[in-house]
């Protein structure tokens, strides 16, 4: 279900230190009823990397699982909207002509920046079925998959980005290099 992380995921050092130990876990956003079974607890560990002070997760949880029916989507309220224009702003998206996001969850982002500019070319990429299948019902092009180099390859025959977004995504990443 998880293993152990036991290098950092920036630098590849092992001398990584605990921070915090919150114990063993649900699962992110495995939000059951009563009656239902959890899809599996792993430990919450924040470990800390004196080399490259990254803060990261202790284990990583196999995808499958974790993803298998992903419950959390972007939020809809006015705040995110208005952080989402101002990231349109910041990032020159009015200058792009094709943007990739990766971890794109239920497409609430692509869809309002394409409906902001849409002549804009938009591709998601997450690894939850259900997400995906949110995200391309609100017309944004999703790729189902994680992200790696052989989706790279395949997003890349599809769009060649302008730009390529990645945000709030990296904490369940395995192997950021790859």
């Amino acid at each position: 279900m998880y293993r152990n992380h036991l290098k950092c995921r920036a630098c590849g050092s092992n001398e990584l230190e605990p921070v915090m130990n919150l114990g063993i876990q649900p699962l992110a956003n495995d939000f059951v009823t009563v009656h239902d079974d959890q899809a599996g607890f792993a430990p919450l560990k924040v470990l800390f990397c004196p080399r490259c002070t990254l803060a990261q997760l202790s284990v990583v949880v196999d995808p499958k699982i974790l993803y298998a029916n992903y419950s959390y989507v972007t939020s809809p309220t006015v705040k995110m909207k208005n952080h989402f224009d101002r990231l349109f702003d910041d990032l020159g998206v009015n200058e792009c002509r094709s943007i990739v996001e990766v971890g794109s969850n239920d497409g609430r982002l692509l869809k309002q920046w394409s409906d902001r500019k849409p002549d804009l070319r938009v591709m998601g990429i997450d690894p939850a079925k259900n997400l995906c299948e949110l995200a391309n019902a609100k017309g944004v092009t999703t790729f189902c998959g994680a992200m790696t180099s052989p989706t790279a390859t395949a997003v890349r025959t599809v769009i060649s980005p302008d730009l390529v977004i990645a945000r709030h995504c990296f904490c369940h990443a395995d192997d950021w290099r790859e």
